[in-house]
């Protein structure tokens, strides 16, 4: 329906029913937020010129609007700060949106839609089952007990879909739900550290795989954070790192088990109060110290988030290549995908250009010039030659057989 598509298209665009009546008055259609509700709630139907404009101000084509929506989400977690605008909440879960509706929609155009490998929810009964859980997932994924490289990678390559979403640094974590009931989707926020980024990625892979149907909030999200660093570091490899009982930590090997295995100080520290490594006297010490020295607001080792989803990308260029969408749909369904991955790099580009430079260069010589320039290649490519066994040996052949016998 093409309220629904109105509202949607106004949701990505982060505008609230207010801001777009002002945008629509601005350019002389003059609309008052209840007339656009209507529209939304399909109590009215716009005329085309109104839509054409109404494209232009949200920055959709106006055929949007008349595109068949396709995909359902249900949310079931949403981890954020309380002052995170609702605004701001619908247009991420608008981009969620979006984005897994063209995925769909390339994997139907490639005939490529493959089964999620990830579990169906399940019920846990204590934190021991959680930490049972995680190395069951990691066991099926067939992870082993090595650190995970790519966790976008890791859920991509299972069937789930993954967003980040760049802004809000610091009001907003991540989401998790199903689409249409049946694929997995997990949008993060990318504005963060990469430790942290990845983190949150498993505590939402948490929330899907856990039935927390009859776990109140609080409760819910303390099973999805034991999940998150069960997933990262199981307790064996926390064993085996820590050994089983210590009196400290230091800040020094700390650091080194972040850069190994992508999970903050903090959680390490907290993994190994969980598993009875650290006793609550020194964990608490623990976090004094942190404090004391600023690690509790930014870690040494933070770096920006370096991984992306690519299964879209690789959808959209090879829907491309093979002729099945035009470089506007492609543009449209992954923005800036053809340009970053099929264009010249410009360091090519220039050391091409230098090459063609000379030679023409050498062509615009006098004679006498242009030939000692070509004399003195031609020695060079005949030293090269001469002293190049690389180019006077050939394995393929023996002098012999240079020869034709049958004469």
């Amino acid at each position: 329906m093409i309220g629904e598509r109105i509202r949607q298209a106004r949701l990505l665009a982060g505008l609230t029913l207010d801001e777009v009546a002002a945008q629509m008055t601005s350019h002389s259609q003059s609309i008052t937020k209840a007339g656009l509700s209507k529209y939304e709630k399909n109590k009215s139907i716009p005329k085309p010129a109104f839509l054409v404009l109404l494209a232009h101000i949200l920055g959709v084509k106006s055929s949007y609007f008349w595109e068949q929506a396709s995909v359902h989400i249900e949310w079931i977690a949403f981890r954020k700060h309380a002052l995170l605008p609702v605004k701001e909440q619908d247009q991420i879960k608008a981009i969620a949106s979006k984005y897994a509706e063209s995925f769909i929609w390339l994997e139907n155009t490639l005939n490529k839609a493959e089964k999620a490998s990830f579990p169906k929810s399940q019920k846990v009964r204590d934190l021991k089952d959680v930490e049972s859980l995680a190395d069951s997932v990691r066991k099926n994924w067939k992870l082993d007990l090595a650190p995970i490289d790519n966790m976008i990678q890791t859920i991509e390559d299972r069937g789930g879909i993954v967003v980040t979403h760049p802004g809000t640094a610091g009001k907003f974590d991540g989401l998790a739900g199903w689409v249409n009931d049946k694929l997995p989707i997990i949008v993060s926020n990318s504005s963060i550290s990469n430790d942290r980024f990845r983190y949150n990625l498993a505590h939402e892979l948490g929330h899907l795989v856990i039935d927390m149907s009859a776990k109140p909030g609080k409760e819910a999200e303390k099973y999805a954070h034991r999940f998150a660093a069960s997933f990262l570091v199981p307790s064996k490899i926390a064993y085996e790192q820590l050994g089983p009982k210590r009196r400290s930590l230091s800040i020094g090997e700390l650091r080194l088990l972040k850069r190994k295995y992508g999970m903050s100080m903090q959680a390490w520290v907290r993994r190994a109060f969980d598993l009875g490594i650290i006793d609550e006297h020194q964990y608490k010490k623990q976090f004094i110290t942190f404090s004391s020295l600023g690690i509790k607001k930014q870690e040494p080792d933070d770096q920006p988030v370096h991984e992306e989803p690519q299964k879209l990308k690789m959808m959209t260029l090879r829907a491309l290549a093979e002729g099945m969408i035009t470089k506007d749909k492609a543009e449209e369904i992954c923005p800036g995908c053809v340009k970053e991955f099929e264009s010249v790099p410009a360091s090519a580009m220039r050391k091409k250009m230098k090459t063609v430079r000379t030679a023409i260069d050498i062509v615009r010589l006098p004679k006498q010039e242009r030939d000692k320039i070509l004399l003195a290649a031609a020695k060079k490519a005949e030293k090269e030659y001469r002293e190049s066994t690389t180019l006077t040996s050939f394995d393929a052949f023996a002098e012999d057989d240079l020869h034709d016998e049958t004469k």
